[in-house]
């Protein structure tokens, strides 16, 4: 089993005008080009380690993410979580983590949840007159290390993983660059590239057994 390791890239410019006269005049270039290719970049190492990539493939080997691998573990929820009671929140939660129970791995997880519906269970008592929110009582659940809301998960999505390397790695081939590109004249526009390689390896026994549980 192998896992690509795709370079993701983004491109911005100035022209030569534009950077003589910054140099002369005494003031700076406009950084948002750049903000914006780093943006970019990061936006799709996100969106790879969640859902990978279908156009990257290596022989037989394509990029998965958390919430596509074949080998994780799945539900449904059976709530919208966002105006839930505390006790259906548990119950989500509970179930989620039992995945990963009935694949041996009775560890804490890291669980990501969609940023509204964590919102909503931070917002929210766990029942009227009880002294916590929803969120502080499904943090007290056993099986988990940290809660992460995160706007990219969809509503009443949970993804909870377990966060050690016979689970899951960061393959990591380059961090986050930018790099002037090649000029050949003094007219030549000046040119760079923002880039980066990174993806997300999810690993399985030969029983199948996976460290990923997903429920939507």
């Amino acid at each position: 089993h192998g896992t690509p390791l795709p370079i993701i890239d983004s491109t911005f410019s100035y022209g030569w005008r534009q950077v003589e006269a910054a140099r002369t005049e005494g003031f700076q270039l406009d950084a948002a080009a750049r903000a914006n290719a780093m943006r970019k970049v990061a936006e799709k190492l996100e969106s790879i380690a969640l859902d990978g990539d279908a156009k990257v493939v290596v022989g037989t080997a394509p990029l998965y993410g958390l919430r596509t691998h074949p080998k994780r573990n799945t539900r449904s929820t059976g709530e919208t979580l966002n105006g839930a009671t505390g006790a259906q929140w548990l119950a989500e939660f509970t179930a989620t983590l039992k995945l990963l129970h009935g694949d041996n791995f009775k560890v804490p997880a890291t669980v990501y949840v969609n940023w509204d519906d964590w919102f909503y269970a931070t917002s929210t008592e766990f029942t009227t007159g009880y002294p916590k929110t929803i969120a502080q009582r499904v943090l007290e659940l056993g099986g988990i290390r940290e809660i992460i809301p995160a706007d990219s998960l969809a509503a009443d999505e949970i993804i909870a993983v377990v966060k050690d390397r016979r689970v899951v790695s960061v393959l990591n081939g380059m961090p986050m660059t930018t790099r002037a590109q090649f000029r050949a004249n003094p007219e030549d526009e000046y040119n760079f590239v923002t880039m980066a390689a990174a993806a997300v390896e999810i690993k399985f026994d030969a029983e199948d057994n996976c460290g990923v549980a997903h429920s939507t």
